[in-house]
């Protein structure tokens, strides 16, 4: 995996300096497998690998089933869905959604405070008009 990796980019950048440019981190990462896509918990933020993961990978890829590989299929799902979730609280906290909730709080707190006031309004309205008190007609 790793000399399949460091081949890969030789040839990436051989390729570049046959065109007359120069290979991005980008394009190396591109043809890096396994790619972002096929594992995401397999790489650190950073751009690096995470060998542990990497290996968990490998063997579900390449070996047969077996109660070791049905647990690497589970820390694994339990690990990308870990990292979905932090990747979607990070996107909410920096990113422009960062205010929706805060919208949705503050129209539900006005809501309610319209609704009480109107309440109370009313309570009072009765309350002077003394439509709410019974009245004896004999």
């Amino acid at each position: 995996w790793e000399h399949h990796n460091a081949v890969n980019v030789r040839l990436l950048h051989e390729k570049a300096e046959r065109e007359k440019r120069s290979a991005t981190k980008e394009d190396e990462i591109a043809v890096m497998w396994p790619s972002r896509e096929d594992c995401p918990v397999c790489w650190h933020a950073d751009g690096t690998w995470d060998d542990e993961t990497i290996y968990k990978f490998l063997r579900m890829k390449y070996w047969e089933d077996d109660a070791t590989n049905v647990q690497y299929r589970k820390d694994l799902h339990f690990e990308q869905k870990q990292k979905l979730e932090r990747l979607a609280v990070d996107d909410d906290y920096n990113g422009e959604n960062s205010k929706l909730p805060l919208v949705g709080v503050g129209l539900t707190l006005f809501a309610f405070l319209v609704v009480t006031i109107a309440y109370f309004l009313r309570k009072v309205e009765k309350a002077r008009s003394g439509r709410h008190k019974k009245t004896d007609y004999a």
